[in-house]
């Protein structure tokens, strides 16, 4: 991938300390993973500011979006603006490159990449244009990064840390089923902060409670949209369970366990699920969706020659492609 041209700002600063920052960043961009640029505007992507400056904290408040990352340049950690990470001062080249390739690393999720928009696979999908699994799937995206970090997830006044590692998330406040609901709901907002691997130490310390990624994944997927699959689930293809899921640690119904007995055998589609289990179709989107974020599910594009469902096509040839229409599912164009 190409570099980016990214830019950084100075809040407050001492004239002295921000020629100084403009040197070293000419120096330092032939050892980061983006191209960067010092600009006067307010918008930019890093903006390193004095925490005791009014324009600093005028500017943070401004910047609703989360575009901008903030660090406040300080000797001691503890002068810090409430929101803001920090980078020590003087600024060191080594510190002002790790500094910029780490908000490289998580830039892109401020904006979630392609693998997060939509599936508009249904009618209201393409009314309310909202993406329906923002969390979910940015939170999957994060417990893949092959990094020594914890990342702070913000959305719908919810704050997830995410921990790669262990596979975990650390709460500072309970998760009831109400912070659940906004969790899972289309369209949410996300900003997300990296911080050291000693922040988690740091979390536990003060009384944050762990919970399984797996297990909130899975939940996320019961209480969210029902009515489409995850972007990259084809509503047509045929799934299977890699191994039976661990029903004594996740929340499940019966029907649940129902579905996943047909699928530990044999590769099915969501209308043949439908069709057999004679469960809604928003019970087993759900299910499917689920099995994906925790990394359950094998997706097969070419279905099987021979399914239990269509073994006699001349009879449930016509019925198949009538409850296709009005499920919309696996339409041609």
């Amino acid at each position: 991938m190409s570099a980016r041209h990214l830019t950084v700002t100075c809040l407050g600063l001492s004239l002295r300390t921000e020629l100084r920052l403009k040197s070293m960043l000419e120096v330092v961009n032939a050892r980061t993973t983006d191209r960067w640029s010092f600009t006067e505007r307010g918008d930019a992507h890093v903006a390193i500011c004095d925490p005791a400056s009014a324009l600093s904290s005028v500017t943070q408040k401004r910047s609703s979006n989360g575009a901008t990352r903030f660090f406040s340049l300080v000797e001691d950690v503890a002068l810090a603006a409430s929101g803001t990470s920090v980078i020590r001062d003087p600024i060191r080249a080594s510190d002002l490159i790790e500094l910029l390739n780490l908000v490289s690393s998580t830039l892109s999720l401020e904006v979630p990449p392609r693998e997060w928009a939509a599936l508009a696979s249904t009618e209201d999908a393409a009314v309310d244009g909202r993406n329906a699994f923002p969390v979910a799937v940015a939170l999957r995206g994060l417990a893949r990064r092959d990094a020594q970090q914890v990342y702070a997830l913000q959305a719908a006044s919810v704050e997830l840390n995410v921990v790669p590692e262990t596979r975990s998330v650390l709460l500072t406040r309970p998760l009831d089923e109400s912070g659940l609901a906004r969790l899972a709901a289309p369209g949410v907002h996300i900003s997300i902060r990296e911080w050291p691997t000693s922040h988690a130490r740091l979390l536990a310390d003060t009384g944050a409670q762990s919970c399984k990624l797996d297990a909130l994944l899975w939940r996320l997927a019961l209480h969210g949209c029902k009515s489409r699959l995850l972007p990259e689930l084809p509503p047509s293809a045929h799934f299977k369970l890699r191994r039976w899921p661990d029903f004594g640690r996740i929340e499940h119904t019966p029907d649940h366990l129902r579905l996943a007995a047909r699928l530990v055998r044999q590769k099915m589609t969501v209308l043949e699920l439908a069709i057999v289990t004679r469960l809604p179709v928003s019970t087993i989107n759900a299910f499917i969706n689920a099995c994906c974020l925790i990394e359950l599910l094998e997706v097969h594009s070419d279905g099987p020659k021979h399914s239990p469902v269509d073994a006699r096509p001349s009879r449930y040839a016509g019925i198949f492609n009538a409850i296709r229409s009005v499920l919309r599912l696996g339409a041609s164009s």
